[in-house]
């Protein structure tokens, strides 16, 4: 035999002798040397719920809305509502860890060109990708404190809070003078007379019927808008205030294929979101349906004839399914929308032969694991 053919047969037979032998590493029975760790990334639900608060003071002289100026329905009573004013939904990847794989190879070029991104996910192979995934904002369960200034009253009338004094005389003829306070009805009484008083050097400005309008508009303008002010306050006094807050939680949550569910919070319109049960309280729930459209990869998969090992010959990968994302109160939906997961989906292999090929090259979405090129 020729050096020639020699040569061959010795480049088959190592070619023959070559391999790539992947576990995942919660069935590894061995401590494999010479050999790399990567995991497929899982995708996390990230959900952002806003949650508005209305709260409402009563006036003072609410009582008196309707004696002195006429208005009804008054409400007599301070409350505060909550509601749900918008969800979001959004995912990132997080690696998977129950699917850590260890490779084992004697193919040294191989383990060589093997690309990682910062969370030890798989990028690529034999390529120069720079795949990178962003890394998360991880946030908890908070309610932010409020900015709202407490609802004072503080401009309750415009004259005095006690009757004019005057003088009374006692048994002994000895002189003295005595103050009496004012009643609230009395108080109402003044402000709405006020209020009625206001509107009317209103109407009259903006009429142009006082003898000294000022000929300057701006200021007229000025004028009426600090009456209109002012005239907003006295009749909160009897109306009461609004005011209004937003609050924002983030909720995270990783679905699998036996997990498709699972509870947020709670929430009621009297006490808001809490992360525990309560009195009152419906649940804010996430459920997730997977489209199932990678379940006839499953059934060609199948097919393979089953090993007698847990060791795979080839790099495992992922095929991810799309997936419809609910967020529920109660039983209403209040957020829908479509992601692709990863973990819902299948896995597939790279096979060694395939790698074996000297020109082979791979690149993975560092997101789902999926294949996103490949070359020979």
């Amino acid at each position: 035999m020729t050096k020639q053919t020699f040569f061959l047969l010795g480049v088959i037979f190592i070619s023959s002798c070559a391999y790539v032998r992947t576990v995942n590493i919660n069935d590894a029975q061995k401590h494999y040397e010479n050999a790399v760790i990567y995991n497929l990334p899982e995708t996390v639900l990230k959900v952002e719920v806003e949650v508005s608060k209305t709260s409402f003071t009563k006036g003072p002289y609410s009582e008196f809305a309707e004696k002195y100026l006429g208005i009804t329905g008054v409400n007599t009573k301070d409350e505060v509502k909550y509601e749900i004013s918008n969800i979001e939904i959004n995912s990132y990847s997080e690696p998977d860890y129950n699917n850590y794989y260890v490779i084992e190879s004697n193919m040294k070029n191989l383990l060589k060109n093997l690309s990682f991104n910062q969370n030890g996910t798989l990028v690529s192979i034999n390529s120069d990708s720079k795949s990178e995934v962003s890394a998360p904002k991880y946030e908890t369960i908070q309610k932010q404190k409020s900015t709202l200034v407490p609802v004072l009253f503080t401009d309750l009338s415009v004259k005095r809070n006690f009757f004019e004094e005057k003088d009374t005389t006692s048994k002994s003829n000895a002189k003295h003078k005595e103050s009496d306070k004012k009643d609230l009805n009395t108080k109402a009484e003044e402000a709405a007379n006020f209020l009625i008083k206001l509107r009317k050097r209103k109407f009259n400005l903006m009429a142009g019927m006082p003898d000294k309008v000022p000929s300057d508009g701006k200021a007229v303008e000025v004028m009426i808008q600090e009456m209109e002010k002012l005239e907003k306050e006295y009749v909160e006094l009897f109306v009461g205030k609004q005011s209004q807050e937003t609050f924002k939680y983030s909720y995270s949550y990783t679905p699998s294929k036996d997990n498709n569910n699972s509870i947020l919070a709670y929430f009621s319109t009297k006490d808001g979101i809490w992360n525990k049960e309560f009195k009152g309280a419906e649940q804010i729930t996430i459920k997730v349906v997977a489209d199932g459209k990678t379940k006839v990869i499953d059934s060609y998969l199948a097919k393979k004839l089953p090993s007698e090992t847990k060791e795979i010959e080839g790099i495992v990968y992922r095929i991810p399914d799309l997936a419809t994302v609910q967020v529920l109160k109660g039983e209403n939906i209040y957020a829908q929308t479509k992601v692709q997961i990863a973990q819902t989906g299948t896995l597939n292999v790279i096979s060694k032969e395939m790698l074996k090929q000297k020109a082979f090259s791979v690149e993975f979405n560092p997101e789902f694991g999926s294949l996103k090129s490949v070359k020979q």
